[in-house]
């Protein structure tokens, strides 16, 4: 993954969506109903306030939520901490 130039600050963190496609995440089959509602994604990067979570821990986040930022050629995503449902293995 290339080097990203974003930080987020507080309690927020940075993400990289997984790929729709994925059905089985850690020996667990993800429900459509289940899909619909949430996402996968990677932590890229996290702010100061955040003590949850750690860069490389895949994660569950509500839908709906979240910013959107370019970094060169990728698409990221900024969360609230509070707003990851799970974390994945």
């Amino acid at each position: 993954m290339a080097k990203v130039r974003i930080k987020p600050i507080g309690s927020r963190v940075l993400v990289k969506q997984v790929e729709e496609d994925e059905q089985v995440i850690g020996g667990i089959l993800i429900p459509e109903s289940a899909k619909e509602q949430s996402q996968e994604s990677v932590i890229v990067a996290v702010g100061d306030g955040v003590v949850d979570v750690s860069v490389g821990n895949r994660i569950l986040t509500k839908k709906i939520v979240g910013v959107d930022v370019k970094n060169e050629n990728a698409t990221y995503k900024i969360y609230n901490a509070e707003d990851i449902i799970a974390i994945i293995g």
